[in-house]
Parts: structure tokens; sequence; C-alpha cells
């Protein structure tokens, strides 16, 4: 039951994952408008504009910082899993998703050549991070969730 109470009761928790879910909805409509394509898997899957990971953590942040203060420990830590996050999102997470659509590539140019079997699987993902704009548009969207939702 306790369990529940942190769904239904932590502002920092209730703004963070409406930030996340804000950014599902917005990242959806946006690939709508731009592939025609309704795809239910980008209400949940990573990458795409916004990032729903920087919206997480950055909600998060903010709620702490206005509950508890700059100088809290708990807004320190808060603070420092969003820029960690956020650099991860831009970096490790981006560059893996690049080498995935060049795996994925290079897998179909061995199959049209019959150097490889054509059930090979090569479907690896390759939405996985962001880039600076789609994180920062995920920032923004955190700053304004943890500020606004109540």
């Amino acid at each position: 039951m306790e369990i529940l109470r942190l769904f239904t009761e932590n502002k920092v928790f209730l703004r963070a994952a409406s930030a996340w879910a804000a950014a599902q909805v917005i990242k959806t409509i946006i690939n709508f408008i731009m592939t025609e394509d309704l795809s239910i898997e980008r209400l949940f899957g990573s990458g795409g504009m916004p990032s729903s990971h920087s919206a997480f953590v950055t909600a998060m942040a903010t709620s702490a910082v206005r509950l508890c203060g700059y100088s809290s420990p708990v807004s320190a830590v808060a603070i420092c899993l969003a820029f960690i996050v956020m650099y991860d999102a831009m970096g490790v997470r981006r560059q893996a998703g690049e080498h995935a659509k060049v795996l994925n590539d290079l897998v179909e140019c061995l199959q049209k050549d019959n150097i490889v079997a054509d059930d090979l699987r090569h479907n690896f993902k390759e939405l996985l991070g962001h880039t600076p704009l789609q994180v920062a548009a995920g920032f923004v969207l955190g700053l304004l969730m943890g500020c606004l939702v109540n």
C-alpha cells in the first residue's frame, strides 16, 4: 500500500512522470506528422523529439529544488543525476543508435549481394539516443512540468 502512495502523493514523482508522459505524447504526435504513420511504439520507445528521459530527470530535479531548496542533498543528487542522464543520451546512447544504423545497413547490403543469408537477424534498434536539440527540448519541457504541475 505504501508503494501506491508514492505514485499518488509524491509531488516529485508525479511531476517527473507527467513530464515523461507529456514528452512521449508529443513525440508520438511529431512522429505522426512527419511520417503520416501512427506508431504506438513511440508512446513507450526511446529516442526522438523531445527527449522523455531529459524531461523526466529535469522535472524531478526542478521539483526537488522547489520542495527542498538548492542546498538540499536531495536536490544535489537529483541535479547530478539529470546531468548524467542528459550527457549519456547525447553521447553513449546516441552513438549506439548510430552504430545500429550502420550495422543494419551493412547486413542489408551483404544480403543483397548474397554474401549472408536473408534470414540473418539485423533489426537493431536505431532510435536510442538524442541530438542536443532533442535533449534541450526535453530539458525545457521538464522545467515547465516541474514548475507548473501541482
